[in-house]
């Protein structure tokens, strides 16, 4: 039992006196990032008014220069859209957004510069409807819109409509 005890105490020495052995290693970290497309954009003014304007399908004047920018992180494309108007004298009026003026039929209308500076203009519809060509992050299309009142109205008075614009990442 001694030769037992003095055996596993000098094996104890041993593993104890020995310099431990170490892989010598480092390592270091790295952080990874990614951003995802953002569409995004902004409208200014974001309210106009065309005034006074008879019906009979009579052209309102033009809005001041509305500009649609790309506040987005890609190239865009911008869709418009119009809406039917509400109101009248009595708040119970109603037109609606057409191809041609008519009765409580009217007709809005977007004016913009294609890339090549050409005037293009559109009639706007309740249908999304493409209205530029691509359009850089920071950048901005600048659109005037106008009005064509109906041959008549039933209710007359102040009527309000929207324009909607929406950003599409351009494809091309």
């Amino acid at each position: 039992m001694k030769k037992l005890l003095l055996g596993f105490g000098i094996f104890s020495l041993i593993f104890f006196l020995a310099p431990p052995v170490t892989a010598e290693s480092e390592s270091q970290e790295a952080t990874a990032e990614i951003t995802t497309e953002l569409i995004k954009v902004e409208i200014t003014p974001t309210s106009w008014d065309y005034g006074v304007v008879r019906t009979g399908g009579n052209w309102s004047s033009e809005s001041p220069t509305v500009e649609i920018r790309n506040t987005g992180n890609i190239e865009e494309t911008f869709d418009m859209m119009g809406g039917n108007a509400s109101g009248g004298e009595t708040e119970s009026g109603s037109w609606t957004i057409a191809e041609n003026p008519g009765v409580d039929e009217f007709v809005h209308q977007v004016a913009f510069d294609d890339l090549g500076g050409v005037g293009i203009t559109t009639k706007l519809s309740n249908q999304y409807q493409n209205v530029n060509g691509i359009v850089n992050p920071g950048e901005s299309a600048q659109v005037k819109l106008k009005m064509q009142t109906p041959t008549s109205s039933t209710v007359p008075g102040t009527y309000a409509t929207k324009v909607w614009v929406r950003a599409m990442a351009s494809d091309m």
